[in-house]
C-alpha cells in the first residue's frame, strides 16, 4: 500500500468528513483512522465485529481453524462457535428448548437467520448451573 500524496490526502479526507470512512478505507490506509469521530468508531467496529463473527463462524463450520500467525488484534480466532443441533446434544435436549433460552444467554450470536454459541461461554454457563446446583 502506497502512502498518499499531501494533496490526495487532503481529497480523502474531505471525502471522509462528507460520507464517512468504511473498513476498506481503513484497511487501504490506516492513517484514516485519526480522523474516525467517536459515532463512526463505534459504527466500524460493530460493522468489523459482525464480519470477524461471520468468518469465525464460517471456519468452524468447515472444522477449520486459524494459525496463530493469522490472528487479529482483539479477535480471538480460535473461539469455536456451535450451531444450534451441537448445544441441543451437549444439554440433552431437543432443538426447541436450545431456541426458547437462547435470546437469555449472553454467549449466543446471531448470523443473518442463525444462530451460534460460543462454546467457551456455554461451558461457564454450565460450570455455573452444576455449582449452583
Amino acid at each position: 500500500m502506497s502512502e498518499l500524496t499531501s494533496a490526495k490526502r487532503s481529497v480523502v479526507y474531505a471525502e471522509l468528513r462528507r460520507s464517512g470512512p468504511n473498513l476498506a478505507d481503513l484497511a487501504h490506509e490506516p492513517a484514516l483512522v485519526s480522523e474516525v469521530t467517536a459515532e463512526e468508531a463505534a459504527r466500524l467496529l460493530a460493522e468489523l465485529s459482525a464480519l470477524a463473527l461471520g468468518l469465525t463462524t464460517r471456519l468452524a463450520a468447515r472444522g477449520e481453524t486459524p494459525k496463530p500467525d493469522d490472528r487479529t488484534p482483539g479477535v480471538d480466532p480460535f473461539e469455536r462457535w456451535l450451531t444450534v443441533t451441537e448445544v441441543a446434544e451437549r444439554l440433552g435436549r431437543d432443538r426447541r428448548w436450545v431456541y426458547r433460552r437462547a435470546r437469555q444467554w449472553p454467549f449466543t450470536a446471531k448470523l443473518g437467520k442463525s444462530l451460534c454459541f460460543s462454546e467457551r461461554g456455554l461451558q461457564r454457563w454450565m460450570q455455573q448451573r452444576c455449582e449452583g446446583a
